[in-house]
């Protein structure tokens, strides 16, 4: 019986570190970015002029049940919820117009909860008081949400966008001098 000592002795952590770094290669990382312009507000009609459910009632639902998915089947997977055009702001630029959701003590981008998809399953009775609505571009501004709501994600997505809004030097940022 041929026996290879290395594998008789081998150490059961490096699987487990394997599997680590597997895991984190195949994460995703996913910024929902919604318009909460007061059109999303609005209720959608069809072609017989029914009322239906607001836009807005409807994005709700679509993250909802893709959070659902997420938690089940890759609960390692980060995502964070980013609303533009909004009256108040809250994102680590201070961007205005822009709203990054969260609850409790969840980083911005962190694991989807049940709290998180609990809790922002039911935003739309609380949107208008709290986050509020507002048109993003204004006539002769150069401000515009979207665009401030893209440098958000950008930089909840990446480290270089952190290097790049506070002018740190190209060495410091570059990711192949480490």
């Amino acid at each position: 019986m041929d026996l290879d000592p290395e594998g008789i002795f081998r150490d059961d952590s490096d699987e487990d570190e394997d599997s680590v770094q597997e895991r984190e290669a195949n994460k995703e990382m996913v910024v929902y970015l919604v318009d909460a312009s007061p059109k999303m507000f609005t209720p959608a009609t069809t072609q017989d002029n029914e009322k239906q459910e607001t836009h807005f009632h409807t994005i709700v639902n679509c993250i909802t049940e893709s959070l659902k998915t997420q938690i089940i089947g890759r609960s390692y997977d980060e995502v964070a919820i980013c609303f533009f055009n909004t009256k108040e702001k809250k994102n680590l630029q201070d961007s205005a117009g822009v709203y990054v959701y969260n609850v409790g003590d969840r980083e911005q981008l962190d694991r989807p909860t049940a709290k998180l998809i609990k809790d922002f399953s039911l935003i739309e009775d609380s949107f208008m008081s709290t986050i509020g609505s507002r048109y993003g571009i204004t006539a002769g501004s150069r401000e515009n949400t979207l665009y401030n709501a893209l440098w958000v994600a950008r930089f909840m997505l990446s480290l270089d966008m952190f290097c790049t809004f506070v002018s740190l030097p190209a060495t410091i940022c570059d990711r192949s001098a480490r």
